[in-house]
């Protein structure tokens, strides 16, 4: 088990939907461990949870073919490949980053991420482009956002619920599947982080530091509901503007990094951890984003699953919820953009990578080294 998922989630490019289709070939097709049938209702089960559907979908076949301890082992696995690719590339910036034309490359690359944020929240919200109380949602959640991004977890909470509780929506409203966003989310788990040696590295950290990176990072993780770019506005407040753990241009690569390797793009919160503290803060950031995705999946679902499926409550509140994360996305690429597009030569790979994801729709791996290698050439043949 642990190498089958650990295989997926090294080849795991293209988004979500590459990653469940990879899944349904092995588990389906070739091993069988599960029926057609069965294989969709996980995926409508982690459709409504919040967090990164590919890896919470391994969970999930991890625990339904080998209980508990296959759900950890199958999430870490699925997740470890990328891991240890930001690691390396985080190791690598912080050698490298500023020298030359490098700096160039990164501005390039946070320019393709910035208009992959953007598209993927703009895919996300086609089912609800005729839905005028939809819409409403998203306007008040990006107002909200823009003026306190630190409340995001708070506003999508709060319109879930009052989409829940308070209002009625007939079920048959509601979009039958999430679009597919350009990158989507990941997991981890505790026993990644207990072989040992780590404790011993863990404790010549800074323990608060490190309690502030596992909060900020568990809070994110709680709350990524339809694309693992929800976590964007509230990281940005916390790590850039509350804490300045990082900078604004560092916050941007690491967008940019996340979305160059397989699995989630949360995977980001390894780089700022590792950025803020270094391999302990990887490890903590690590365990803090993805810990309620294992959470989800492993206590919630076999406690609430069975007793809210295919009820009102549970599709109002993905209805409500997932507009204020569109909200909140699209506040966050405003208040991104005024801080990256600041050059020509920015605002001019921001613009060609845009048209290229709306026409051609390359994968995400593709386009930001791409960018990267465009911002290199200009820096170095144009100055620009």
């Amino acid at each position: 088990m642990i190498l089958t998922f650990g295989r997926l989630g090294l080849i795991g490019f293209g988004g979500p939907i590459a990653a469940i289709a990879l899944m349904e070939e092995e588990f389906c097709v070739r091993r069988k461990w599960l029926k057609p049938s069965e294989f969709a209702e996980i995926i409508a089960i982690c459709k409504l949870l919040p967090g990164p559907i590919s890896v919470q979908m391994a969970i999930a076949i991890g625990r339904f073919h080998s209980g508990v301890m296959g759900g950890v082992l199958a999430g870490i696995s699925f997740i470890f490949p990328a891991f240890l690719m930001v690691l390396g590339l985080g190791y690598f910036y912080g050698q490298f980053s500023t020298t030359g034309g490098l700096g160039a490359a990164f501005q390039g690359m946070q320019a393709a991420a910035l208009a992959i944020i953007l598209l993927s929240a703009w895919r996300l919200g086609q089912p609800y482009a005729q839905e005028r109380l939809a819409w409403g949602v998203a306007v008040l959640s990006a107002l909200f956002t823009y003026w306190q991004p630190r409340w995001e977890p708070l506003i999508i909470l709060g319109f879930g619920l009052l989409g829940a509780i308070v209002f009625s929506k007939p079920s048959d409203s509601q979009p039958d599947s999430q679009p597919d966003s350009t990158k989507d989310e990941g997991g981890g788990g505790r026993s990644l982080f207990a072989v040992g040696g780590v404790g011993t590295a863990i404790l010549a950290a800074e323990w608060p530091l490190l309690g502030k990176l596992f909060w900020v990072c568990f809070k994110a993780g709680a709350f990524v509901f339809g694309t693992g770019l929800a976590i964007v506005p509230m990281l940005e407040a916390d790590v850039v503007a509350h804490y300045h753990w990082i900078t604004h241009s560092e916050f941007m690569d690491a967008l940019a990094i996340g979305q160059v390797t397989p699995g989630p793009v949360v995977i980001t919160a390894t780089f700022i951890g590792f950025k803020a503290a270094g391999i302990p803060g990887a490890l903590i950031a690590t365990l803090g984003m993805f810990l309620p995705s294992f959470i989800n999946v492993l206590i919630l679902v076999p406690l609430v699953w069975n007793r809210v499926k295919g009820t009102r409550i549970a599709e109002n509140f993905s209805a409500w919820a997932i507009p204020a994360v569109i909200g909140g996305i699209f506040a966050a690429v405003v208040k991104l953009g005024f801080l990256t597009l600041d050059t020509g030569g920015s605002i001019m790979i921001f613009a060609l990578g845009l048209s290229v994801l709306i026409w051609r729709n390359p994968p995400a791996w593709a386009v930001i080294p791409s960018a990267g290698g465009l911002g290199f050439l200009l820096f170095r043949f144009l100055h620009f």
